[in-house]
């Protein structure tokens, strides 16, 4: 299969030189391969119980773009910001895949919130290639049982007064 690249830049420069002291001009074209990224994937432990301990770490990556993709974590919306480094290594046709963890300790308040990683490159303009997903964090509520012993008490004290 024969690869087709999304936008082919052609750079026209003249170029001049001497030959015979007369200058003469020629056009030189050179084909940059240019990709947004298409794609983002997340993966990781996502199947975690929400005790205020257990970490989600989730690693969203793109496919091959050139140039490089920037990444951009989203929890319900809010920019989220990661402190692991972007890891860049080489992908097809010259480009690069892009990809960074995002590491968080969710709350109850958590649950059903969505989880997004855009990735965008100078090419992408307002197309971003983007992964997400609902929090399920095996959230339980309980009811709690309150007992209030002195009005039982109260209450069983005028009952065998009667």
């Amino acid at each position: 299969m024969e690869y087709i690249p999304w936008n082919v830049v052609h750079i026209n420069r003249l170029l001049f030189y001497k030959k015979h002291c007369k200058p003469y001009a020629r056009v030189m074209t050179i084909n940059v391969f240019a990709d947004p990224p298409r794609y983002t994937n997340i993966t990781g432990n996502i199947d975690v119980f929400a005790n205020g301990v257990n970490k989600i770490i989730l690693s969203c990556s793109t496919d091959s773009a050139s140039p490089a993709a920037s990444l951009t974590w989203f929890v319900d919306d809010h920019i989220v910001y990661s402190n692991k480094t972007i890891i860049l290594t080489n992908g097809d046709h010259g480009g690069q895949v892009t990809s960074q963890e995002l590491e968080f300790v969710p709350s109850h308040e958590m649950d059903g919130q969505i989880v997004e990683c855009k990735a965008s490159n100078e090419l992408s303009f307002e197309n971003t290639a983007s992964s997400s997903f609902a929090l399920d964090l095996r959230c339980k509520y309980y009811v709690t049982r309150i007992v209030l012993h002195c009005i039982f008490k109260q209450n069983m004290q005028e009952l065998l007064k009667r």
